[in-house]
């Protein structure tokens, strides 16, 4: 299990590595969703992160980051600081089940 600091910066690379790991993500407190993420390629504007949502009234919503914005991720209480492509920043709360030791489902 991987617990995340306080507050502190982490590389888009490692950042990613975590959202890979993740079974799911909780966005801005509000959104429980799975996230799409891409290969880094190092390119400015490449989209690495993508999630939507529908809330309980039917809104769809949708995030975006590119690697430009986010070369480095800030932890805050941990959870993953990343910039949209707006220049707003979101919060991503990393989820993971958890199995018993020879819990085969």
């Amino acid at each position: 299990m991987k617990v995340l600091p306080t507050k502190e910066t982490i590389s888009l690379k490692y950042a990613c590595m975590l959202l890979d790991d993740a079974s799911a993500v909780i966005i801005n407190d509000t959104a429980l969703t799975y996230p799409a993420v891409e290969t880094l390629t190092d390119e400015p504007d490449n989209e690495f992160f993508y999630v939507s949502w529908t809330d309980d009234a039917g809104y769809e919503y949708k995030v975006t980051a590119v690697e430009e914005n986010n070369q480095e991720v800030l932890i805050e209480n941990g959870s993953l600081i990343f910039i949209d492509n707006e220049g707003e920043s979101f919060k991503v709360t990393l989820l993971n089940v958890f199995r018993a030791k020879g819990d085969k489902s």
